[in-house]
């Protein structure tokens, strides 16, 4: 229900919002449901626009225009409707202002908002081309000149603020950089992005409301090369990719933490730099689902299919992504799926990081810390292993062969007592098949023989023999510790 969208019941705020109650009522629903089953189904063009097309109406909104300084008008009473009700309940409120790609993102139809006279408008396309042409070739200084010639023909322009700001922003000028770019973004006539005067009224209302006050655009800036968000942070036009959604968590925990809503903080969680266990899978998974759109209006518009998309991982995981994405939609599975394909590939490090991934966001499920001991034993990490067999039986305890892999582990450390306590343990759950429980009983055998016991090394020797006279291998181990240990008395 905004002043462009294909949703459009006016510009009245005020209509805007009683409309928006009326919606409530049981009444109106089924009038809204009658009248969309009356229209017309969408032709197959409506079906296969993006959905950044399918809800504008307004192409053009020109800056500090009327329509524009309506919008702005509706979002203040908005929110101020909200923090009044906020206020009158007593509920805290945070407020943050908003971030989007200033750095790496061309303004969103960037052409005058009125036409210009043909010789002007060739002029400014002639010095375009020269200033593009020296950026190329790293003339910085020459591009900014160009490029002010270009800008006095014409300030209103989005692109001309933007061609300035990149070229102060390859000269290292990041101050002059970061006006001419946030004043590209303002001056966008496709209005996807808030410009600057959103944040203005954020900042004065968080202080009019006593409403607390997230900087988060400062703090993107903050962690944006030259001071300038862009690609680092975020994926598009304005969404975060995974490091600036993990900054802007990280950014309302502190935030939340100043204000003492938070009344007793967990002492151990220490935030770090980088987000918890996102693999190239998931920045994959991400940039695939945007990645026609963004080859698409109002984005400069090229023809591409996912063959084109380059991965952040590797062939492997961008395999994987897209079958996560149009076959199994299961996420954990993606990540089993992927680990799978790095052990078949011998990549075990990279199939460790997709098992860790899911461990740690569904940390009741065994299995994946299950995955990542058995690769720790293959590496013959023992240590590790048996840490993680531990992780796996606190979910299952009553799964013997992981308790009788844990004491084969603990054997390897020359931890022999608490491998014989564990394939004790082990023996005594129900699960195992009889073959399973002769090589379980072998084995504390020769536990109990490393440790110095050959007495009930030779006692279970003896009773697996009078079960299965043909097993050799206890054979075997019998005559070795009866050559080797003195005779019983």
């Amino acid at each position: 229900f905004g002043s462009a969208s294909t949703r459009f019941v006016g510009e009245n705020g005020r209509l805007v919002r009683f409309y928006l109650r009326l919606q409530r009522l049981h009444l109106v629903q089924i009038l809204k449901r009658f009248i969309a089953a009356l229209r017309p189904a969408p032709s197959s063009s409506a079906q296969q626009k993006s959905l950044m097309a399918a809800v504008i109406r307004d192409r053009v909104l020109p800056y500090r225009g009327a329509k524009y300084r309506r919008t702005l008008q509706n979002f203040r009473e908005n929110l101020e409707e909200i923090l009044a009700a906020c206020q009158r309940r007593k509920v805290p409120v945070l407020l943050s202002s908003l971030v989007s790609n200033l750095a790496d993102q061309p303004p969103l139809n960037g052409e005058p908002p009125a036409p210009l006279p043909e010789a002007v408008s060739r002029d400014i396309q002639h010095l375009l081309q020269q200033g593009q042409q020296a950026e190329t070739e790293g003339h910085y200084q020459t591009a900014l000149w160009v490029y002010r010639q270009a800008f006095q023909l014409d300030s209103s322009a989005a692109r001309l603020w933007y061609r300035l700001g990149r070229a102060h922003l390859a000269s290292g000028d990041s101050l002059t950089a970061y006006h001419y770019l946030a004043g590209a973004r303002d001056r966008d006539l496709i209005r996807f992005r808030a410009s600057g005067e959103v944040n203005r009224i954020i900042r004065r209302l968080a202080r009019q409301w006593q409403a607390h006050f997230v900087d988060l655009e400062t703090v993107f800036r903050r962690h944006s090369p030259g001071g300038v968000p862009g690609k680092t942070l975020l994926c598009d036009h304005l969404h975060p990719n995974p490091r600036g959604y993990y900054l802007m968590a990280r950014t309302f925990y502190e935030a939340i933490l100043k204000t003492g809503l938070l009344s007793q903080p967990d002492p151990r969680f220490q935030p770090g730099e980088q987000p918890y266990y996102v693999t190239p899978l998931d920045w994959d998974i991400g940039q695939l689902k945007i990645f026609k759109m963004v080859h698409s209006w109002p984005f400069p518009e090229q023809k591409v299919t996912y063959r084109d998309y380059r991965p952040v991982g590797d062939s492997l995981s961008k395999a994987v992504a897209l079958h996560y994405l149009f076959e199994e939609n299961v996420w954990n599975k993606a990540h089993f799926r992927l680990a799978e394909a790095y052990v078949a590939h011998r990549a075990p490090e990279k199939a460790l990081r997709e098992y860790a991934a899911v461990a740690f966001y569904t940390p009741r499920d065994p299995y994946p810390f299950l995955q990542i001991a058995r690769l720790y034993r293959q590496r013959q990490q023992w240590a590790e292993s048996a840490t993680y067999y531990r992780l796996a039986l606190q979910r299952a305890p009553r799964t013997p062969l992981w308790r009788y892999q844990l004491a084969l582990v603990l054997w390897k450390t020359g931890k022999l007592p608490e491998a014989i306590q564990e394939m004790q343990r082990a023996l005594q759950l129900p699960g195992m098949t009889p073959r399973e429980k002769q090589n379980a009983r072998f084995y504390l055998a020769g536990f109990w023989a490393d440790a110095g016991h050959p007495e009930n090394a030779r006692w279970i020797l003896e009773e697996l023999l009078q079960e299965d006279p043909q097993f050799t291998p206890a054979q075997i181990f019998l005559r070795k510790l009866e050559r080797d240990s003195p005779p019983r008395h």
